[in-house]
């Protein structure tokens, strides 16, 4: 009797899986695609700008004498400018 409830749940799961599948099948995007018609002529990429970094180490000392001494160490900010350039014509 068990094995009989079991067999028709796993019909009706099975049922249930065609019936979705079947319905996202019949659902297709459209062959082309086409932009949009305000898309700007000229695009503007602003890259990212990095502060300063900056890192200490410690002396390095060994049987209690400095076998190199503390240092400091500076990166400057990096800033580059923005790119700017004109989307190529459709085709």
């Amino acid at each position: 009797m068990g094995l009989l409830k079991l067999s028709a749940t796993a019909a009706a799961g099975l049922v249930a899986v065609a019936a979705s599948t079947a319905a996202s099948a019949a659902i297709t995007p459209p062959a082309t695609w086409t932009p949009p018609a305000t898309v700007p002529s000229f695009l503007t990429f602003v890259p990212p700008r990095v502060g300063a970094i900056s890192v200490d180490l410690g002396a390095t000392i060994i049987d209690g004498k400095v076998i190199a001494p503390p240092v400091h160490v500076l990166m400057p900010e990096v800033k580059m400018p923005a790119f700017t350039w004109a989307r190529p014509a459709p085709s």
